[in-house]
């Protein structure tokens, strides 16, 4: 199975998904570099939508773990070092909106899925139904550091 068709496939279930709730979102797929895979903007979803789902992707990547854990480490950060926030977003190019999510296979980070457009907890909901159906997908993908 290709990423292509993984990403696809992720990016399909979380378009359903969304549609079924009464949901416009736009969901970006990339690899382990930032390179899109796959990118869809539903019909009635905001054209920033497009953008913040390839930033939550970009924070994921930087990071490794899921824009909502971000969201929370810097919110109990902020009490005791308020800078901490206003300095990672700025500075740091992290955006604190829960919606990405890490795409991991055997321990290794291979990409990051992003969701955007409804709000955070059906954003984060949707990235994580994505990642589920992006990894029954690529099990038989080999990673592309294993690759000849």
């Amino acid at each position: 199975m290709t990423r292509l068709v993984a990403a696809s496939a992720a990016a399909a279930a979380v378009t359903a998904a969304a549609g079924d709730r009464g949901l416009a979102v736009t969901v970006a797929v990339a690899d382990a570099h930032g390179a899109l895979v796959a990118l869809v903007r539903m019909d009635g979803a905001a054209g920033l939508s497009a953008r913040t789902a390839q930033h939550k992707i970009a924070t994921v990547l930087h990071t490794g773990r899921s824009t909502l854990a971000v969201t929370e480490e810097l919110v109990a950060g902020s009490a005791a070092e308020p800078g901490l926030l206003l300095g990672m977003v700025v500075h740091g190019g992290v955006v604190p909106i829960p919606g990405g999510v890490p795409l991991v296979r055997a321990g290794v980070l291979l990409g990051a899925l992003g969701v955007s457009g409804a709000s955070s907890a059906d954003d984060h909901a949707l990235a994580v139904l994505g990642a589920a159906e992006w990894a029954s997908r690529s099990a038989a993908t080999t990673p592309p550091a294993a690759r000849p």
